[in-house]
């Protein structure tokens, strides 16, 4: 089915462009999962500081 060597480079290449385009998906979605809790974390911090600031 592959004999020809351009048919086999032409394989690798579509193997390596999907491996490479699911570790980019992948660690994008894991950023963008980071971020979100980051940003919670900070709404959270700067509300709790703001009801020791009223409390005070």
């Amino acid at each position: 089915m592959l004999d020809h060597p351009d048919a086999v480079s032409l394989a690798l290449f579509a193997v390596g462009l999907a491996s490479t385009g699911t570790v980019l998906w992948v660690s994008s979605r894991r950023v963008d999962l980071r971020e979100r809790e980051r940003s919670q974390f900070m709404r959270m911090r700067s509300r709790l500081n703001q009801l020791m600031r009223e409390r005070s």
